[in-house]
Order: structure tokens, then C-alpha cells, then sequence
């Protein structure tokens, strides 16, 4: 008789179980692999699709953060490499640029939006998701620090929000071109790490 745990019961009363006889076998040696040596072609699925959507944002930005993936030893980091150009798309905003370089300055929260609107779907369909990815990862600091320089900004609560302001030590700004988020696919930061933004309260979600 079996021991309970071992094997199948069935029992339509909790006190009346009954055996069920079965006989385990090895599933390879019932079954062969279809395809042993890995020759056939690649099934066209969800994943294969998802695997080109993400190789063509990743080329994208490739080539718009100057031409050469952010790499980790000999691996492409595509997180890295979709944040920099998120942060060149950033620092050729001309909007951007005019508001944090004059004396009406820039929100944080605003800037945080900006920024989310250059990174690819990949980060989420939607410019919420993208924008919370911005937020988690506190990616408006180092992009800040990479478009005007670690002493070309400043920060300051006024009417109880955080504001951008450019410096004097401010680095120069690039050629303008007209923002125009949808054309900007990658975006990727050198510090994409999971780090929290110093200015990160809720004042930091304040639309601009």
C-alpha cells in the first residue's frame, strides 16, 4: 500500500483516500528534442519580437549617445548606454536649456519629465513608467552633472518646489535643436545604479 505523500490519492472524503497506481518514468528517455543541435529556425514568438524591439532602441541610441554603447568588461550595458543618450537628447532640448540657464529656472519634477520623455519604451509604454524609472533611479543628478557640470547647477526650494538653476561654471550649451521627444529612442545614464536623488521628496513629482 502506498505511503501517503508517495504517489497520487484521490478521496472525495477527507477520511476515505484511495490509491491511485501510477508508474514514474524519465521524460527524456519517452521523449527525443526535436532539435538537438540547436539548427532550426527561431520560432517567431512574443520574445523573439521583443528581443528585435529592444536590439533596434538599443542601436538607436547607441547612435545618438556618440557612437559607442556604454560596455561593462566586454558586455554592452544597455541600460547605461540608453540613459547617456537620454542625456544628449537632454542637453540638445533647447526648452531645457533656456529655462535652466535664465532666472525663471527649471522645476525638478519638471526636469525629471523632460528627461523621461527620451527614454525608450522599453522603459514603459507609457510616459508614467518612464518618468517613475527616472524618479526611482534618481537620473536627473548625473544628467545634470553631465549636461552643465558638477559645479554648473544649483538647486533651491521656492514656492515649495525644487528649482534648477544654471552657474556662472556652467559648461557651455550644445547647438540647439527643437525638442521633439518621439524621435529619441535610446537614453542611458553612466549611473544608473538603484541610488536615490538628494532632491528626491514628493516636491520632486511637481509638473513644470
Amino acid at each position: 500500500e502506498p505511503i501517503p505523500g508517495h504517489g497520487v490519492f484521490w478521496s472525495s472524503v477527507s477520511d476515505t483516500p484511495y490509491p491511485i497506481p501510477i508508474r514514474a518514468s524519465l521524460f527524456e528517455k519517452s521523449f527525443a528534442l526535436a532539435d538537438p543541435q540547436y539548427r532550426r529556425p527561431h520560432v517567431e514568438c512574443y520574445a523573439s519580437r521583443l528581443r528585435n524591439e529592444l536590439q533596434t532602441a538599443l542601436q538607436v541610441a547607441t547612435l545618438a549617445s556618440g557612437g559607442q554603447p556604454v560596455t561593462v568588461g566586454q558586455t554592452v550595458d544597455a541600460t547605461e548606454t540608453f540613459a547617456r543618450a537620454a542625456f544628449r537628447a537632454l542637453a540638445h532640448d533647447a526648452g531645457f536649456q533656456t529655462a535652466v540657464r535664465t532666472g525663471r529656472g527649471l522645476k525638478w519634477g519638471y526636469g525629471q519629465h523632460k528627461l523621461a520623455d527620451y527614454l525608450p519604451a522599453t522603459f514603459g509604454q507609457e510616459h508614467e513608467e518612464r518618468f517613475q524609472w527616472v524618479y526611482r533611479h534618481g537620473l536627473l543628478k548625473p544628467a545634470l552633472d553631465e549636461i552643465l557640470g558638477e559645479n554648473g547647477w544649483r538647486s533651491e526650494m521656492r514656492d515649495g518646489s525644487q528649482w534648477i538653476f544654471a552657474t556662472d561654471r556652467a559648461r557651455p550649451r550644445p547647438a540647439d535643436r527643437p525638442a521633439d521627444p518621439g524621435s529619441h529612442v535610446g537614453g542611458a545614464s553612466r549611473q544608473v545604479g538603484d541610488r536615490r536623488d538628494p532632491a528626491r521628496s514628493d516636491l520632486a513629482r511637481d509638473g513644470g
